[in-house]
């Protein structure tokens, strides 16, 4: 990001006021700081997200989780947690200051972890996979896995792109998160595109959008590139797809590789080195009950067929986990299981898998995500804020 001197001044205020705010939950604690104080920091991750300041976003919306659940007296509060990420606050908030004030781009693209976009005038595309997260009264947030269906002058077909909607939740209707994936987008069409569309067995044409970093330099890294929808970007629906099986591949040496050439540092999470990994039929099993349970969720043991390896299938246990949970427990007990799509990061010495899909010749089925339906009613009251 190098942003133009009117942004600049909002960024440094930004970043100033926030530094500010974490200085005083700190010196004062969460039992005294003021409702306005709560407040900013809540106002300080919308403005980061609506910047684009991706790390510092993605922080905030952490501490806001911890800040929360806290007033709420909720079980599901973590002080280590919330901690940690005030820290992590803090030092982005002056260090990006420091780098706004003294010129310093190469320094504050690198803290704002916000790679430079590109046009992507059109592109083809299927969601392999979908990963969600939920906090209850806040947000929910979806993550859509997508695969390039047709080579374009930039993309590959095969290739990953990462999309994601994010919505307020409101605290005073109890819908499921997956009914928010039926709202419209404020794309730049006349029939609104919802992002449960996306679900079907179908590929997608999704004109003037934007896509983030190289893609070749991001394919070395094991990342997927992230595709960026805005008010002039059109999305229609394309046709059936049937060729699911040449989506499935994953090169485990190639992961080995980029592990051992990482080299955190101190603002890197356990998380941001992610790979998309797959098992193919019948290649491996998952355990019927969880090895062990911490900070409200559950690790699976899934062993792939003719390794000595163990990973980890990390599964909330909220009620928000419960789609993944029932899921996990039938493939458990299956006689033959389908290619299993997830994610794979490094956690405490653990290989941590979020399994996103199974998928099969008539396409995937998303783990994660309740089926249920939602009653228009309900839908219509939860349309009544701005998204």
């Amino acid at each position: 990001m190098t942003p133009d001197a009117a942004q600049r001044d909002k960024v440094i205020a930004l970043v100033d006021e926030l530094a500010s705010t974490v200085e005083t939950v700190l010196r004062t604690g969460l039992t005294t700081a003021s409702r306005a104080t709560l407040d900013q920091l809540n106002v300080s991750f919308r403005e980061a997200s609506r910047m684009r300041l991706l790390r510092l976003g993605s922080t905030l919306r952490i501490v806001n989780e911890e800040v929360r659940r806290y007033t709420e007296d909720s079980p599901l509060f973590s002080a280590s947690r919330l901690s940690l990420f005030l820290n992590r606050t803090w030092l982005l908030s002056r260090a990006m200051g420091r780098a706004l004030r003294g010129d310093d781009d190469a320094r504050l693209a690198e803290l704002s972890a916000t790679p430079a976009s590109r046009p992507l005038e059109r592109v083809e595309v299927v969601a392999l996979g979908v990963n969600k997260r939920v906090v209850r009264g806040v947000m929910c947030l979806f993550e859509f896995r997508l695969r390039v269906t047709r080579d374009t002058v930039t993309l590959r077909r095969g290739e990953p792109l990462v999309w994601t909607c994010l919505y307020p939740m409101r605290a005073d209707v109890d819908l499921p998160a997956e009914a928010y994936l039926h709202l419209p987008q404020k794309l730049a069409q006349a029939d609104k595109f919802r992002p449960a569309a996306l679900l079907e067995p179908r590929s997608f044409v999704v004109e003037h959008a934007l896509g983030t970093g190289d893609s070749d330099a991001d394919a070395a890294d094991g990342l997927a590139a992230r595709l960026i929808m805005n008010e002039h970007t059109v999305v229609a629906p394309g046709e059936p797809f049937d060729a699911w099986p040449e989506l499935l591949t994953w090169d485990p040496h190639a992961a080995l590789q980029r592990v051992r050439g990482q080299k955190p540092g101190p603002l890197d999470l356990d998380v941001e080195l992610t790979e998309e990994v797959v098992f193919p039929a019948d290649t491996w099993s998952i355990a019927a009950s969880p090895e062990r349970e911490a900070d409200h969720h559950a690790l699976y043991p899934v062993t792939p067929r003719d390794t000595e390896v163990t990973l980890h299938a990390r599964v909330p246990t909220t009620d928000d986990g419960a789609p993944l949970r029932a899921a996990l427990s039938r493939l458990s007990k299956a006689n033959t299981r389908p290619a299993l799509y997830a994610l794979l990061h490094y956690e405490s010495c653990r290989l941590i898998l979020q399994p996103l899909a199974t998928v099969t010749d008539a396409g995937p089925n998303f783990l994660p995500l309740a089926t249920d339906k939602v009653s228009a009613a309900e839908l219509v009251k939860a349309l009544k804020f701005d998204l």
